[in-house]
């Protein structure tokens, strides 16, 4: 595999950043001018370092929270670029899970031409999905922690933060992914007894329909067996108007556990079209398929990306499925630690694979262009560069309107005083995944 390194000396460049914070209560925000370069614990300041394609946001509070790194990024019509995060205060729950106590989330819109932010906070919020308004207001769905409880929850918001509508659903404890529509917004939660759970919400977050998946997700599973459904990893809206939702699944039949994963379809009303299970062909102790994105065609295909480890090994695929879910093609990369970090296709039909790549002990982003045909093209390496070296892990990929590349995540660094700290970062790149001046 061809491979072509693009880390390059990280330039400094302190910005003079705007914060916005707001109450979730509604009405306009205040604004603060904030410090350039100030990195304070009090998350008053915002720096940005750049090594010529990269943008890194040092302004999360990483001594005392638990971070939540972007999972989306979105273009907006004006050009500019909108992640989320979010800070987290966690304390012991449950059967060894942790649990949320307090958390601001941010959504940051980013103007990567002029390397400048502004950054709007949301006490409370967990964002974990978003989606961007012609408008240029924008709608986030994932958790908000009241009274020590962790809900689902939903809201649409004005350009400048404020909240316009919104809804909370006290059966689950986050609103995970979100796909938008001419009429609204689809939402995926999983519920505690782990079935998926979906909604779909009119622009004033009132629900339409509501929709639910678990055993009925396999029609051929072994009589007598359940599923889970354990994670939802991707949700879309197709050309025709249905739905898809890529999904991590348990099954347990009379005497054991296997591991699998599943692609359902739905309509534009949410009832089940059909849907393909792939299922653990060893039944070991540890998941075999890890399922991540699913991208749909105009022809009525999907493109996949999956995941599994064996033996220590990880193996990632890329599928070329037709439109009832058959296998059209697959492409494989066999790596140490890698995983799959998100799908897109350019205009041409090329396929970009984002990787969360690790060899030679080092962790860095990665991207593996592949013809609509399967066939390999070609590898692209690349990162946000610190001293002393530390890991990055992009999360997700866009391809622009312009035809660029932009790639988030988030990328571990030392301080000034030598502290291990997380900071989130914007890529941009060209076409072909070079680091250019000209974006």
């Amino acid at each position: 595999m061809k491979t072509i390194k693009q880390k390059k000396p990280v330039l400094l460049a302190l910005m003079l950043v705007m914060i916005m914070a707001l109450s979730c209560g509604g009405g306009a925000p205040t604004t603060q001018l904030s410090d350039p370069g100030n990195n304070d614990d009090n998350n008053n300041g915002g720096q940005a370092s750049t090594d010529d394609c990269a943008m890194e946001f040092r302004d999360l509070d990483s001594d005392n929270f638990s971070i939540v790194p972007p999972q989306r990024i979105r273009e907006t019509a004006d050009g500019h670029y909108l992640i989320t995060a979010a800070e987290t205060q966690e304390i012991a729950g449950k059967s060894g899970f942790t649990k949320s106590i307090n958390a601001t989330g941010y959504v940051y819109r980013v103007a990567y031409d002029s390397k400048s932010y502004e950054r709007l906070a949301f006490p409370g919020v967990i964002p974990q999905d978003f989606q961007v308004l012609n408008d240029g207001g924008f709608f986030v769905c994932g958790s908000k922690i009241e009274s020590g409880t962790v809900n689902g929850y939903a809201m649409m918001c004005q350009a400048d933060g404020t909240v316009v509508h919104e809804v909370t659903r006290h059966d689950l404890s986050s609103l995970s992914l979100s796909v938008s529509t001419p009429d609204g917004y689809l939402v995926a939660g999983i519920a505690d007894d782990l079935l998926l759970k979906l909604a779909f919400l009119k622009p004033e977050m009132t629900i339409d329909w509501e929709s639910e998946l678990g055993t009925d997700i396999d029609p051929n599973a072994p009589a007598g067996s359940t599923i889970a459904i354990t994670k939802v990893t991707d949700l879309i809206l197709n050309p025709d108007g249905s739905f898809t939702v890529f999904v991590k699944l348990l099954r347990h039949d009379s005497n054991r556990d296997t591991h699998g994963m599943g692609l359902v379809k739905l309509s534009s009303s949410g009832s089940l079209q059909w849907s393909r299970c792939w299922w653990d062909p060893d039944s070991r102790n540890e998941p075999w398929y890890s399922p991540k994105s699913v991208i749909g065609l105009d022809d009525g295909g999907f493109i996949i990306s999956f995941w599994n480890n064996d033996a220590g090994t990880h193996y990632m695929y890329v599928n070329r499925l037709d439109n009832e879910g058959d296998i059209n093609w697959s492409w494989e990369n066999m790596s140490e630690e890698s995983t799959p970090a998100g799908l897109a296709v350019r205009s041409d039909g090329v396929i970009l694979n984002l990787i969360a790549d690790y060899s030679q002990g080092e962790r860095f982003c990665s991207i593996s262009f592949i013809g609509s045909d399967g066939n390999f093209i070609d590898n692209k390496t690349f990162g946000v560069m610190s001293t002393p070296p530390a890991p990055d892990f992009p999360t997700d990929l866009i391809v622009t309107t312009d035809g660029h590349i932009v790639v988030t995540g988030y990328h571990n660094y030392y301080d000034d005083n030598n502290k291990y700290k997380k900071g989130i970062f914007i890529i941009k790149l060209d076409t072909n995944g070079n680091c250019s001046d000209s974006n």
